[in-house]
């Protein structure tokens, strides 16, 4: 058997600390930061770098993301058969 595959993502998502509302764009300015108090409505950043907010009025919230992937060859006969009912 083959070694399983691994893919590891990281994904940021930015919070103000005082409201609690995530950033839903990519501010070149503190001025032009977007905020949305749902989370499913957070932008995912990749990096942080390019974004220009204060720092100190706001959490980052990181999230790992691992794939594994396994793959097996099989000969037809070897299979079980699966049954609908």
């Amino acid at each position: 058997m083959q070694e399983p595959i691994l893919n590891c993502e990281v994904e940021y998502r930015i919070k103000d600390n005082y409201f609690g509302r995530w950033i839903t764009n990519k501010p070149t300015a503190q001025e032009y930061a977007n905020y949305n108090a749902l989370r499913r409505n957070a932008r995912k950043f990749d990096g942080l770098q390019d974004i220009d907010i204060d720092w100190d009025k706001h959490l980052i919230e990181v999230s790992t993301i691992e794939t594994k992937e396994t793959r097996k060859v099989y000969n037809f006969e070897d299979l079980e058969e699966v049954n609908d009912g």
